[in-house]
């Protein structure tokens, strides 16, 4: 059963919500290793009692993807399609973003680039600036605008990937999964 941890920011958008359904421990506990304890595949983490009960879990670890977007059918689309496998944060604008980062590590983050309060680079060097622990955090550019000058400058403030609008749910869980694998712990 999910847990619900629901808070809601100004705009009554819900910051945090419902980790879905154990098919994520489930898969971790169907880990072939000889020794029973599970391997991080790049979606979190577990550990599993090494003794005769193989399904037995100790701790799944969820990773938290905080999705920034100041057009709120954009967060419930990145919501919908990421939910079952991970923990979402929602933010709708830079602030709120940089709010919610100094409350919760974020495993990975999606930044729109064009919000009313601030770009997506500019949100990715005050968060940089503001919390020097967060370098090592993937952080994926959402836009529709692939430019030559803005891959040249999302590769400046050292962003790990984009993803063009509109995705595919496919697209959008691939370029997390390989952020999570490639991510410095």
């Amino acid at each position: 059963m999910p847990f619900n941890n629901r808070k809601k920011d100004d705009d009554n958008i819900e910051l945090f919500y419902e980790v879905g359904n154990n098919d994520l421990a489930r898969h971790y506990a169907q880990s072939d290793d000889d020794d029973n304890s599970a391997t991080d595949t790049g979606a979190g983490s577990v550990d599993v009692n090494n003794n005769s009960n193989a399904g037995n879990i100790a701790n799944v670890v969820v990773p938290v993807i905080l999705v920034i977007d100041d057009v709120t059918m954009h967060l419930m689309r990145a919501r919908e399609i990421l939910e079952r496998d991970y923990e979402v944060v929602l933010a709708k604008s830079g602030t709120s973003a940089l709010n919610q980062l100094r409350r919760t590590k974020a495993d990975v983050i999606l930044v729109d680039i064009e919000m009313p309060d601030m770009s997506g680079f500019d949100f990715i060097r005050k968060a940089r600036e503001a919390m020097p622990g967060i370098i090592d955090t993937p952080m994926l550019f959402v836009t529709s605008h692939a430019t030559r000058e803005f891959i040249m400058e999302a590769n400046e403030v050292g962003v790990a990937d984009y993803i063009l609008k509109p995705y595919t749910p496919n697209n959008l869980c691939s370029k997390i999964r390989v952020a999570l694998k490639n991510r410095k712990t």
